[in-house]
């Protein structure tokens, strides 16, 4: 018999034993008659297993007839399921998305991992007050928080729900109630600029000036800039002095993000443009952060300020408009009179030197245009900045401070001299070579810096210090662009390799050490002259990084010591061998490399026959053929005849034209 045609009573016997709501559900959703008997013994087996985590669902989507019937079947009312194990993340889906509103579905998917609510907390954030009533009649408790630290008036209150907020209220729930971040109803829905939700709980009663979490609730509204709230807020008598952690006022935070029409109503209130902060700004140097320059006329208009009067820290208006890189600002301060000369430090050291630009997308921008702005209304960019450790000019300190598009306009529209230096002699070019920026180093010379200008405090040229960090595209600018090298460069390049310092020979860096000191050598540099050996531990280096190039230009134009040893009695010959590298050893036996040079006792032949294959072969063939003496070496004593009867074949064979 088919299961569709078993009588109802032996159908729900069969279910009696299906204790998985899943396996239920599939089953009950196969045809229509199967659905209508099955549904109501699904909704007891979810109240029995499942937490009556389909009431927390239907509470969600305003399904007042299954939350009815399953009250009806004693469903927990207060039921607080964690979402992990509940059917409503599929309930938010994206297709469902139209039913649950955007700030609840965004918390509910972010934090589904550890949101524990109740039926009560979602009909109240969905404004089902029909479910509300059914759930508070059926005993839903009012005033329980839960593990996501949310009570129903929480929820209401975040999502504006005035409907909700009035049958909580009168169902006694406490209109001071507050969640895990210290928000009550009132500053909750006044930083979410919920109007008629603000407008009901002031009329019921709700404390306009509680403090959470260091800001009252009409801050958070001008945090936003939602000026009706602004005014319903002042209105019901909120204070307008009050500062909050950082102590900022509401009109800073509103003039900070440019919220105009927020600013005009606080000040009507009677809001003090003057009052400071912990860092002694007011409403108008925050205003100056985001360049909001009709903030910043409204606010000079209500306090005509002395323009010239310095804060704790020395600037002026001016400088701080400078500092927070708002031309707009600026060109308002200076129409208005703003003195470029008075402060100290000068407004366009501070564009190029103090300070950090804004961390915005437009900051850069912003910045370059301050500090044009200055130059077009005639700042001086030719003076020393005297109160530094070494005093230099704007363009030199632009540079060493990661500023060189400041730098670059300093040199293109002011014109400054790109050979500038501090008073300790640091150019514009070698604060670039200090800074390791090959782009801006290229750029510096592009303007005219001179390559060969010394540092006057020690004489360390550009290319020496280029030497000194090891860049090699620095070094090939320098010398592209006319740097001469001195004796002591090519020291310098390979004592970064160790070659003539104290510790042993070759480091993981001399490669590109080499290839800076192949550059001097080919611009100049002379390896005999320059160096204390001659340049034998240069050779050395060369054949140990196996430059077979390199090696072949230092000995065709230079009589370097190819028999050099260390302390070690390592030859560069002997490092050819040990690395197999016939090229190389080939190239040192035609300028005269000894080929019976002892190492640890053995001569050049015995470590040549421990070379694997043709390689040690070859070694060996080619140290006899150019005079190595094998009558010593274990299993090399007819090496010299062999080689002579081979010779005398090839003769043979050549005299007979074959």
């Amino acid at each position: 018999m088919a299961l569709t045609s078993l009588p109802n009573e032996i159908l729900l016997a069969i279910t009696s034993n299906l204790t998985d709501e899943p396996d239920l559900n599939a089953l009950a959703q196969t045809n229509r008659r199967f659905y209508e008997t099955l549904d109501e013994e699904l909704y007891r087996l979810n109240v029995e297993t499942g937490k009556s985590s389909s009431l927390l669902w239907a509470s969600l989507h305003g399904h007042d007839a299954s939350v009815r019937k399953l009250l009806r079947l004693k469903a927990n009312v207060n039921a607080c399921t964690n979402m992990r194990k509940t059917t409503l993340p599929e309930a938010i889906s994206v297709e469902n998305a139209s039913i649950v509103t955007q700030n609840l579905k965004q918390e509910i998917t972010e934090n589904r991992a550890r949101l524990i609510a109740s039926p009560l907390v979602y009909a109240a954030a969905m404004n089902h007050t029909s479910i509300m009533r059914l759930l508070i009649d059926a005993g839903a408790e009012v005033h329980r928080r839960h593990g996501c630290h949310r009570n129903p008036i929480m929820a209401a209150a975040d999502q504006g729900r005035v409907d909700a907020l009035e049958m909580l209220l009168d169902a006694g729930a406490d209109i001071e109630a507050h969640g895990a971040n210290c928000n009550t109803p009132l500053s909750l829905a006044a930083s979410k600029g919920h109007l008629p939700a603000v407008k009901t709980l002031l009329a019921r009663g709700a404390a306009v000036n509680t403090i959470r979490r260091g800001r009252t609730a009409l801050i958070r509204a001008a945090l936003i800039g939602h000026s009706e709230t602004v005014r319903a807020l002042l209105d019901a008598g909120a204070d307008v002095a009050p500062h909050d952690n950082n102590e900022c006022t509401a009109l800073m935070v509103a003039a900070q993000h440019g919220h105009y029409d927020t600013v005009r109503v606080l000040l009507d209130a009677g809001a003090d443009p003057t009052a400071k902060d912990y860092t002694d700004r007011t409403a108008i140097n925050w205003a100056m952060e985001g360049d909001h320059d009709d903030i910043v006329a409204l606010l000079l208009d209500r306090t005509t300020p002395d323009l010239e009067a310095a804060s704790s820290n020395g600037y002026t208006l001016l400088s701080w408009a400078v500092s927070a890189a708002a031309p707009r600002c600026a060109t308002l301060l200076l129409d208005r009179g703003a003195d470029l000369a008075a402060p100290q430090p000068p407004p366009l050291w501070i564009a190029v030197a103090s300070g950090d630009r804004p961390f915005t997308k437009d900051g850069k921008t912003r910045a370059i245009a301050t500090l044009k702005l200055l130059l077009a209304h005639g700042a001086r960019a030719d003076f020393v900045h005297a109160h530094e450790s070494d005093p230099c000019p704007p363009v030199v300190a632009a540079v060493m401070r990661n500023r060189f598009p400041e730098a670059a306009v300093l040199l293109d529209v002011a014109g400054v001299d790109p050979n500038s230096a501090s008073e300790k002699g640091i150019t514009v070019l070698l604060a670039a070579i200090n800074r390791d920026c090959a782009s801006e180093v290229d750029a510096i010379l592009a303007y005219g810096a001179d390559p060969n200008q010394p540092r006057s405090s020690n004489g360390q040229t550009p290319l020496a210090a280029a030497v000194h960090t090891g860049n090699t595209a620095v070094v090939r600018l320098l010398l592209k662009h006319g740097a001469t090298p001195r004796p002591a460069d090519l020291r310098a390049s390979l004592h970064g390799a160790a070659l003539y310092g104290d510790s042993t020979m070759f480091d993981t860096g001399a490669g590109n050490i080499l290839e800076i000191a192949r550059l001097l050598i080919e611009h100049g540099a002379d390896p005999t002259r320059d160096l204390p050996d001659g340049g034998g531990r240069l050779l050395l280096a060369v054949v140990s990084k196996g430059h077979a190039d390199f090696l072949s230009t230092l000995l065709k134009g230079w009589s370097l010591p190819v028999n050099y040893s260390v302390h070690n009695d390592k030859t560069p010959l002997f490092v050819a061998v040990r690395q197999g590298n016939i090229e190389m050893a080939r190239v040192l036996l035609a300028h005269g490399a000894d080929p019976n040079h002892v190492k640890s006792g053995r001569p050049l032949l015995a470590w040549a026959k421990e070379c694997n294959g043709d390689d040690g072969a070859s070694l060996v063939q080619m140290l006899v053929e150019h005079g190595g003496r094998c009558d010593e070496v274990e299993g090399l004593g007819r090496v010299e005849q062999v080689i002579e009867a081979q010779e005398t074949i090839y003769s043979g064979i050549a005299e007979m034209g074959l």
